[in-house]
């Protein structure tokens, strides 16, 4: 648990250590003062255990809706992980445990900007 020292090969994988990943965002600005948004993120899998193996790749989508209303409100609706996709995070290699991927969550918002 405390032996820190790297291995005699010199070369070891991270524990939170994914070897590739790719995230994208597309705002678009729509009519009558709605927007929208989407972000899909992808990970290549983090390391199983204390490796060499990878979990398996994972994609996530998140999307909100929101519309402007009047000069100083807005309003927002946002869904991450949309797709509800469940997926393994990380086989802890000590006491943290298991991880997964949280559940599609859904919040409203209500937003006021202040003049200052």
């Amino acid at each position: 648990m405390t032996d820190v020292e790297p291995p005699e090969e010199g070369y070891f994988p991270l524990d939170h250590d994914q070897r590739n990943t790719l995230s994208t965002v597309v705002a678009l600005v729509l009519p009558r003062r709605f927007w929208a948004t989407a972000t899909i993120a992808y990970g290549s899998g983090f390391l199983k255990g204390d490796g060499p193996a990878y979990l398996p790749p994972h994609t996530t989508l998140n999307v909100s809706l929101g519309r402007r209303i009047g000069e100083n409100w807005s309003l927002a609706v946002t869904a991450l992980n949309a797709a509800n996709r469940r997926y393994e995070l990380d086989e802890g290699n000590s006491f943290e445990g298991t991880h997964y991927a949280d559940p599609r969550r859904v919040s409203l918002e209500l937003r006021y900007r202040f003049h200052y």
